[in-house]
């Protein structure tokens, strides 16, 4: 069966083209291809058919580097293709400073907003060249106690001398989980009470073409209740204005 036929599609090279960088590491690389050949039933295949399906997936660059290099010993009960699947994992797997790497492993401390389960699994990442061995979940639970963001739980585990990594797990998700619920709830509450109305004061200055308008009633209200905007003047006849006014055009007249 081809791999097309089967719908399999092998990982993307790890090194195409001259002074590209890899965008993965080699043993994640290697992880992928060897569950691509799993896929493809490629233990039925022979030596060097694995060997040419391994240098066409590599890559151009990475093939020519491995043909550049002095060919490796073959170790005992080691197949064509794996001889040349180690040679490529010695030449890309950089060397590894245990020091540097537990350094970094110990840093690293949970960040608000994920869940410990998250920060577990960050852990475990670090801790894939820290060479813990069978320390590895005693290590893990210990950072996770140092480094948890929730201190109350913190205290709890303290007292916990036969505290494991998975019991600490299950207490901390019931943990989260009741706060998540808690903080759905508050927001449920805030939303049922509405938000508050903020009611605006007349005549404030964050109003001002209101409080211009009401002025200009009230003016013209006054203006309307003038009792001299209802008197006749005794020179011209004429209402809204008296005798000595100076709106009065026939002031110093007497009418006949």
């Amino acid at each position: 069966m081809s791999m097309e036929s089967a719908g399999m599609v092998p990982p993307p090279p790890y090194l195409q083209e001259p002074g590209d960088r890899p965008n993965t590491t080699w043993s994640d690389w290697e992880t992928r291809f060897t569950t691509f050949l799993t896929a493809i039933g490629a233990a039925a295949y022979s030596a060097a058919r694995r060997k040419a399906l391994l240098l066409h997936c590599v890559g151009a660059e990475a093939h020519r580097v491995y043909r550049s290099q002095p060919t490796v010993t073959k170790e005992e009960g080691e197949d064509e293709d794996d001889t040349t699947l180690r040679q490529l994992r010695l030449f890309y797997t950089p060397q590894v400073n245990v020091v540097v790497e537990r350094f970094n492993f110990r840093q690293r401390s949970q960040r608000l907003g994920k869940t410990t389960a998250e920060y577990v699994a960050a852990l475990h990442g670090l801790a894939k060249h820290c060479k813990f061995g069978v320390l590895l979940e005693e290590l893990i639970r210990d950072q996770v106690v140092e480094k948890t963001v929730h201190p109350i739980l913190r205290e709890r585990f303290l007292r916990n001398k036969d505290l494991t990594l998975t019991t600490l797990l299950q207490q901390v998700e019931a943990f989260e989980i009741s706060i998540r619920g808690s903080k759905m709830l508050e927001a449920s509450d805030s939303l049922s009470a509405g938000a508050p109305v903020q009611v605006a004061t007349l005549g404030t200055a964050q109003e001002p073409e209101l409080q211009e308008a009401c002025v200009m009633m009230a003016n013209s209200s006054q203006r309307g209740n003038n009792s001299t905007s209802l008197r006749t003047c005794f020179n011209c006849g004429e209402t809204g204005h008296l005798s000595r006014s100076v709106q009065c055009l026939a002031k110093g007249s007497v009418l006949p």
